[in-house]
């Protein structure tokens, strides 16, 4: 972990933490291109930039993060689909279903300066973060009117994956 996230973390007054998701479009589009969005957590409603990267407001509610000391976590992601927006997607992208998606956590602190009055980040230069956590959309749960739930899994952890034998 990076040492300026070491140190953020054991202020007596440490900035606000924002988690910030990427799903690799690549599977289908062949190309390097991303879906990047936050969840608007702490009240952040536009888009926010980082590491040259610019995240897009979506209300969506990530859970089940946690490690188990027995078993890897098996995050759900739970989207709005009140303007059919995630439903149009996943039609056009197979329902996401192996396709990767990674949450990147980081403090306020270390956001570009683009997020910031005059461009420039009055709290440091660094882009630091937690290291990124790596998931693979295991199967859909739930798609309504209303809302479109989908539960990840560990990139070693998929129902119908085999490990080659030794």
């Amino acid at each position: 972990m990076d040492i300026n996230i070491h140190k953020e973390i054991f202020e007596l007054e440490p900035s606000t933490l924002i988690s910030l998701y990427s799903i690799d479009l690549s599977n289908k589009t062949g190309s390097n291109d991303f879906y990047r969005f936050h969840g608007g957590e702490n009240g952040y409603r536009q888009s926010i930039v980082f590491d040259g990267n610019t995240y897009q407001y979506y209300p969506i509610r990530a859970e089940g993060f946690i490690y188990d000391e027995s078993k890897p976590p098996r995050p759900k992601i739970t989207f709005d689909n009140t303007d059919s927006f995630m439903s149009l997607k996943l039609k056009y992208f197979d329902n996401f279903l192996g396709y990767r998606f990674t949450r990147l956590r980081t403090f306020v602190k270390f956001l570009d300066g683009s997020n910031f009055p005059n461009n420039r980040n009055p709290h440091s230069t660094d882009t630091s973060s937690f290291p990124e956590e790596e998931y693979i959309f295991n199967k859909k749960v739930t798609e309504n009117s209303s809302v479109v739930e989908f539960e990840l899994s560990s990139p070693l952890d998929l129902e119908y994956s085999n490990v080659p034998a030794r």
